[in-house]
């Protein structure tokens, strides 16, 4: 899921993916992860879109390994 999140975020898609306690947003064609806690944030970090690329490869190549 978070794969297709990145891949749908690189073609511009404005999207939302929560996945356990962390939310993806896509906001300003960069990715906003918040880490939720409790209902509180606990954390925010901002992938810049032409970082997207590098993450989309690292997240296939984790996922191939981890068949």
């Amino acid at each position: 899921k978070i794969y297709d999140f990145f891949e749908k975020g690189l073609k511009g898609d404005n999207t939302k993916l929560e996945f356990e306690n962390l939310v993806f947003n896509i906001k300003n064609r960069a990715v906003l992860v918040t880490d939720y806690d409790g209902g509180k944030i606990n954390d925010e970090i901002t992938i810049p879109h032409s970082r997207l690329y590098d993450y989309t490869i690292l997240l296939k190549y984790i996922l191939q390994q981890n068949k």
